[in-house]
């Protein structure tokens, strides 16, 4: 009895150890990659498709490259499951922002049919813009603000105004016609007279995201990454400790024989231990004993791979 215990716990204690082990391993093996040879680093909690393992980004942020003519010139895409592809210009891992731009710079377009429902993402601050259909003919001369250039042609110009005044004047004044009123993603909070001050036609989208916030990891100087996948748990690996990454790699190297090592002599000694109090008075306080011994064995181990890890 006592030896089927003793092997019960080993078996579980090296499944739960090489678990833990192959989880931060994967961790340390997700270098970051780019599309193009002057892009910016995609690391987590985004995932590069045709170039990662999947437990190196998490779910939901999922990036793929252009097929362009070549390697070099090739552009980062987001596909949001909605709304389509959009280029990534730049992120801020720091920040949590990601900044998307459209393929055929029409973004004022694409804001028309916005939808970020069934993605990680969500628009900082939002600015309703009234956007007007107005006969060049019946304006007469092309306005300094709001033309939207790549939806207006000589016949048509389209306006983005979010000014409730403006728009109403135009209107009322030269028979424009309201197509629709769209909540447009900006950087800032603004007033409704501010919208001036943002230039629809810079063809630049800004979106962030709130989980898995790894804001707190980035400043420490850390790194997010996935310690389960099924499970979506993160940790942040990478600490401005001074190691590079090849001492981290002998730590995980020495741990994978440590701990076993120690759990062998603690499981022998704890054999012997057990066998020789089988035979004594007093085997039930004795047998409290021995469970209460087990997870203070485990506690140490553990407490052990966090020490050798550094984390």
């Amino acid at each position: 009895m006592c030896e089927l215990r003793v092997n019960t716990f080993l078996l579980l204690f090296f499944f739960f150890f090489f678990f833990i082990l192959t989880s931060l391993i994967a961790a340390q093996n997700c270098p970051p990659v780019t599309c193009g040879s002057k892009s910016f680093n995609i690391r987590f909690p985004f995932l590069l498709q045709g170039n990662q393992n999947q437990d190196c980004g998490y779910h939901g942020f999922h990036l793929s490259c252009s097929s362009g003519s070549s390697s070099f010139l090739s552009e980062t895409v987001l596909k949001l499951p909605n709304s389509g592809d959009f280029f990534v210009r730049d992120i801020s891992y720091a920040k949590q922002r990601i900044n998307l731009s459209d393929p055929r710079n029409c973004l004022a377009k694409r804001l028309m049919r916005l939808n970020l429902s069934d993605s990680p993402y969500s628009a900082a601050y939002v600015l309703n813009f009234m956007f007007l259909n107005c006969s060049s003919r019946n304006l007469g001369f092309r306005p300094n603000f709001g033309v939207i250039d790549c939806l207006s042609d000589g016949k048509n110009t389209v306006l983005a105004i979010s000014s409730t005044f403006w728009a109403s004047y135009m209107i009322s004044s030269y028979s424009c016609m309201l197509i629709e009123t769209v909540p447009v993603p900006v950087s800032w909070p603004m007033k409704e007279d501010d919208g001036y001050i943002v230039d629809l036609n810079d063809n630049k989208l800004q979106l962030s995201w709130g989980t898995p916030d790894c804001r707190d990891c980035e400043e420490d100087g850390g790194t997010c990454g996935l310690l389960n996948y099924t499970r979506q748990e993160i940790g942040c690996f990478n600490k401005k400790t001074g190691d590079s990454s090849g001492r981290k790699i002998a730590r995980i190297v020495s741990l994978s024989i440590t701990v076993p090592a120690l759990m062998c002599s603690f499981g022998i000694a704890f054999s012997r231990c057990c066998r020789n109090r089988e035979g004594s008075e007093g085997n039930g306080s004795n047998s409290s004993e021995q469970t209460a011994l087990q997870p203070t064995v485990s506690m140490f181990a553990y407490d052990m791979m966090l020490r050798i890890l550094g984390l």
